[in-house]
């Protein structure tokens, strides 16, 4: 080939220009499903062990006070000191949502001499805010402790505490002779319908009162009594509820023949 003329540019034609940027449109989205798996695969890695870590130190603190559960309800914070395992109240107390003080605060939390990081308490999945004087803040927990699980504390009502007839744990024993390993302690929440920070289930009805996380490709993460953790597929389509813009997800729900409330029920307590 004879070489080119004096003065004049080697460079590509429109064409190959054209075919180089279809290739490269092909290759990204060849890329972009497995990046946004990958991603998606990291992100509930990391809310597992959140809630690994929050197993832990619900296991330590029945340790350092002889079996019993860290207490576990609703209510805002009193002057005698901490009564829950972390501050928070329903919808209508705000602070407790935006405010890391009620996570970390020794006056406030039952948890925070164990844990001093308040990233272990949010999903990174969950991206919420709430606004509160006119600011828009983000949410600071993704996660609640079933009702059943610690001496019931605070102004609660059913469904946030235990339904008559239904057994509930005050003691690390108490779990372990009803077969721990299907009970479940944390659940991740679904972001529009979390408040306290009791998981509310109600046995007697066919209703949701707290609808579980599915922001993991509609699977929600649950760590367990006996201290595993896993992330749970959804079947009904009524459990994964979405919110549109920032409303929330009002509580009692009905759901008949729900599978998904059928199951939450098997794994969170059991009668007598």
């Amino acid at each position: 080939m004879a070489p080119p003329a004096a003065g004049r540019l080697v460079g590509f034609t429109l064409i190959e220009l054209l075919v180089v940027i279809a290739v490269i449109a092909i290759l990204a989205s060849l890329l972009l499903p497995a990046l946004a798996r990958a991603k998606g695969l990291a992100t509930r890695t990391d809310c597992l062990n959140n809630q690994k870590q929050l197993a832990l130190t619900w296991s330590m603190y029945a340790g350092d006070n002889n079996d019993t559960l860290v207490p576990n309800g609703a209510g805002q914070p009193r002057p005698s000191g901490p009564y829950l395992w972390v501050s928070g109240d329903n919808h209508m107390y705000p602070p407790a949502f935006v405010d890391t003080q009620h996570l970390l605060n020794p006056k406030y939390s039952l948890f925070a001499p164990y844990l001093k990081s308040a990233t272990v308490y949010k999903c990174a999945a969950d991206k919420s805010t709430l606004t509160v004087s006119g600011k828009v803040l983000p949410k600071i927990r993704s996660y609640a402790l079933n009702c059943y699980v610690g001496a019931p504390a605070g102004f609660i009502n059913e469904p946030f505490r235990p339904t008559p007839g239904y057994r509930y744990f005050v003691k690390m024993s108490n779990l372990a002779a009803d077969r721990a390993a299907t009970r479940f302690l944390f659940a991740d929440v679904n972001p529009a319908n979390i408040c306290s920070p009791a998981f509310g289930v109600n046995m007697s009805g066919d209703i949701l009162f707290h609808y579980p996380s599915s922001l993991h490709g509609g699977s929600g993460v649950l760590t367990f009594a006996d201290a595993h953790a896993e992330a749970h597929k959804w079947k009904d389509p009524r459990t994964r509820k979405k919110a549109r813009g920032n409303e929330l997800i009002r509580h009692s729900d009905p759901s008949p023949k729900n599978a998904d409330l059928t199951w939450i029920r098997e794994h969170t307590t059991s009668k007598p």
